[in-house]
């Protein structure tokens, strides 16, 4: 009941507060998820990153030239075998 009479409250203020909603559109909505799995691999990967250099920086070593773009096993050559 309280919220009809908001809604209700809100027409008379602004009906174009209630307009219809308009859905994105097939393509719009393919573009949106592709953004959005980026962005999850892109976190992934951050974490990853980071959770090598903690890894090695518990051992007391550091990993060399380990930035997201360029980690490759190259960079572990210098670790200790431990």
């Amino acid at each position: 009941m309280i919220d009809a009479r908001t809604l209700a409250r809100l027409v008379r203020i602004d009906p174009q507060l209630l307009c219809p909603v308009k859905h994105r559109s097939a393509e719009a909505q393919a573009d949106l998820t592709v953004i959005r799995a980026r962005a999850a691999l892109v976190r992934t990967r951050t974490m990853l990153v980071n959770a090598a250099r903690g890894l090695t920086k518990s051992y007391g070593e550091r990993l060399r030239g380990c930035n997201a773009r360029g980690m490759k096993p190259k960079a572990a050559e210098d670790l200790s075998p431990e």
